[in-house]
């Protein structure tokens, strides 16, 4: 069962656990705060893994009810995943379900995007370590969201790096199509063409930069890649099937503060989402030494217009009233890099 709770046997809770899961595979390395409601959510309480009651996150001041009044059917999950030093976010993403609709969006944010030159490298990757004292590691990036994109996080899901690769291996591997070969070493390689990962070979997919030339970039697109193979494995399970195979494997490894009354919801709306209804997003921008550190510079129009088509509802938010820094907008690198997953499948 779920840390924190007692006996959810339900196979529809587990499925969309594993949906969820899923979804955070295109991270590596993560180790996060755990918080899952137990029974007693209705009174109010949140329980740490070992079952001792925990602090609620305080949300920034910011983010007040009235201001969140328009949000009524999208909810925005924060996925991110820690390198292997744990104080840096390697992977950051907000999928935004339209529970109305069954469709999801999901925003990748390069870990290099430039924030402020108040940080050590000006990258939004740093936020996790740096900032304001009083909030939680998390809790700095999910404002730093707000502040930036007017983007509200209503929760968040992180897995840590081996229970990655045990769901990886638990479904069997991970079919993928790749356009081209990845050499994360000399002796660990992935073929271009047809192949199914195991979970090792699934870690060097997304970790792997080197050799791109876009570096981060395009590590970012083989995510998108990867974790649009997984959730089409993952959809042509059972519940049953997930339930006896990958429970097991990641049992106590999920880390989020989704309730178990939201994960009903959100499987309500994840089963019925078809492949063309989840479209992935790469926050426009474009590379810029920024002093000795290479950042990506975030176009500030065309984020604001992304962001209003796909990432809100019933109202719009003008570029200048992002707080965003935009270090150079040459319009020779950003084009239109909105896929759907059954275009990203092809």
């Amino acid at each position: 069962m779920l840390k924190g709770s007692k006996g959810v046997k339900n196979p529809y809770v587990i499925f969309s656990v594993i949906v969820i899961l899923i979804i955070a595979l295109s991270m590596a390395g993560v180790r996060m705060y755990q918080r899952f409601e137990s029974s007693q959510s209705a009174q109010g309480k949140t329980y740490s893994p070992d079952g001792n009651e925990a602090d609620e996150i305080i949300m920034p001041e910011s983010r007040s009810v009235e201001e969140s009044s328009d949000i009524d059917k999208l909810r925005n999950y924060l996925v991110v995943g820690l390198d292997e030093s744990e104080s840096l976010t390697d992977v950051i993403m907000v999928v935004s379900v339209d529970e109305t609709a069954k469709t999801a969006h999901i925003l990748q944010i390069p870990r290099d995007s430039y924030v402020s030159d108040d940080l050590p490298t000006g990258k939004i990757n740093s936020v996790y370590s740096f900032g304001d004292e009083s909030l939680k590691p998390i809790e700095r990036l999910e404002k730093t969201i707000y502040e930036m994109f007017a983007l509200e996080i209503d929760n968040y899901i992180a897995v840590n790096l081996s229970a990655f690769k045990d769901a990886v291996d638990a479904v069997g591997g991970i079919p993928v199509n790749m356009p081209y070969e990845i050499v994360y070493d000399p002796s660990k390689i992935i073929p271009a063409g047809e192949s199914i990962l195991s979970g090792e070979q699934a870690e060097w997919l997304v970790r792997h930069r080197s050799s791109y030339k876009s570096g981060d970039i395009g590590r970012v697109m083989a995510q998108r890649i990867f974790l649009a193979s997984a959730i089409r494995r993952v959809k042509s399970l059972g519940a049953v099937s997930l339930a006896v195979k990958v429970l097991p494997a990641v049992y106590g490894e999920l880390s989020t503060d989704l309730s178990i009354s939201r994960i009903i919801e959100l499987y309500s709306v994840m089963k019925d989402t078809t492949e063309e209804n989840i479209t992935m997003h790469l926050l426009p921008g474009e590379g810029y030494q920024n002093g000795s550190q290479a950042v990506w510079s975030v176009h500030k129009q065309e984020t604001a217009d992304l962001l209003n088509e796909y990432f809100r509802e019933n109202i719009q938010v003008p570029a200048d009233e992002l707080n965003i820094v935009e270090l150079a907008n040459t319009g020779n690198w950003y084009n239109n890099t909105n896929q759907g997953m059954n275009e990203i499948l092809q």
